[in-house]
């Protein structure tokens, strides 16, 4: 199952709630070619093997055979990859071996990495059915980038809704923690620091609400190449001490606690797990309209234009400072993306392969 990369992000959460889901039933193995990949501690705790491969990019005959090694030797029943973008050598090679279950895991929506990347899943993602007998994805966007040719399977982004079930005192210890004053609204942002997560149109909003008066903190968490940008924007607008730059936490669930609204601008999303974070807790949801409708399942959350401007997410955030939100209504408890209500059907995933209609 993979792949774990040095940023906690969407798949890293997915790959937890995988293992913690299926170790009773499976030994697993979680592929990775970072140094240094997030929640690997967690991982082993649960039971799961990290192992590290050579770069495919720097060492690709390396790869292959290490991968073809570990193949040869697991013993797999079951490969699950999941990926933003169509790559197929490992459920190649996983056929080639004879493992009887073979998942393609399909987590965006739109190519993030450039545009020979963007060729290479154009041509690739015909071929998926060859080499994967399942074919899931975390929602209707994701599949229509990935499957266009053939039938798919909904999978959800599942979380433990409890984590991040709101909790008064838990926000008032994150609070003082971070030093913020009780009149203090406290907008977040949790995401990899990338151009596709828009953490600049955050600081725009941030700017133009201190600008109308209002004492505003806001939290970005995430770390990625857009870090040193970021930080030097920060500085340009004379935010220093109205932007926090947190990077990797491991504390969102309390994070989320202390803010009072959450930001997601990105330019486009599969069905990002931040987003049920936030609704869990209790939090005003802000979301680009680049992210899918199903994203909504039942929290507060408002879809707003990201191509004229902050205006409108201004005058949203002003709403809200105005008539504060009922925190204590958790509406992922019970549905498809509660990790423990769905946790049967979850196991069933990895032993056959479930069909919706293909998507055109």
């Amino acid at each position: 199952m993979g792949w774990l990369t040095g940023n906690t992000g969407g798949i890293e959460t997915f790959i937890v709630t995988a293992v913690r889901a299926l170790r009773e039933d499976y030994d697993i193995t979680v592929l990775t070619t970072s140094p240094a990949p997030a929640r690997r501690g967690e991982l082993e705790q649960l039971g799961a093997r990290v192992v590290r491969l050579p770069s495919p990019t720097r060492h690709p005959v390396r790869y292959l055979e290490s991968l073809l090694l570990l193949l040869h030797r697991g013993d797999f029943q079951v490969v699950w990859m999941n990926h933003c973008i169509a790559h197929l050598h490992e459920l190649a090679l996983a056929r080639a071996m004879g493992v009887p279950r073979r998942i393609f895991h399909a987590h965006q929506s739109a190519n993030m990495f450039g545009v020979g990347h963007g060729i290479v899943h154009r041509l690739q993602r015909r071929f998926i059915p060859l080499f994967a007998d399942g074919c899931f994805a975390c929602d209707e966007e994701a599949a229509r980038w990935f499957f266009p040719h053939t039938t798919w399977t909904f999978v959800p982004n599942m979380i433990d809704p409890e984590i991040f079930a709101f909790d008064p005192r838990r926000r008032r210890v994150k609070r003082e923690e971070l030093g913020i004053a009780d009149d203090t609204t406290v907008m977040i942002h949790v995401g990899r620091l990338a151009p596709e997560k828009n953490q600049r149109f955050s600081l725009e909003l941030l700017a133009e609400l201190r600008g109308r008066g209002h004492e505003v903190l806001l939290l970005m968490c995430g770390d990625g190449t857009d870090a040193i940008r970021l930080h030097k924007e920060i500085v340009n607008r004379g935010l220093q001490n109205n932007a926090l730059m947190l990077g990797t936490r491991d504390d969102i669930p309390d994070l989320f606690q202390a803010a009072d609204v959450a930001v997601l601008p990105s330019w486009f999303e599969g069905l990002p797990y931040v987003g049920l974070e936030a609704q869990c807790s209790g939090l005003p949801l802000l979301v680009s309209n680049r992210v899918g409708r199903g994203l909504g399942v039942g929290g507060q959350v408002y879809w707003l234009d990201i191509g004229h401007g902050v205006d409108d997410w201004v005058n949203c955030v002003e709403q809200l400072i105005d008539k504060p939100s009922d925190r204590f209504h958790n509406p992922i408890l019970g549905t498809r993306f509660d990790a423990g209500a769905e946790q049967k059907r979850f196991r069933s995933l990895a032993d056959r392969t479930g069909h919706l209609p293909t998507l055109n």
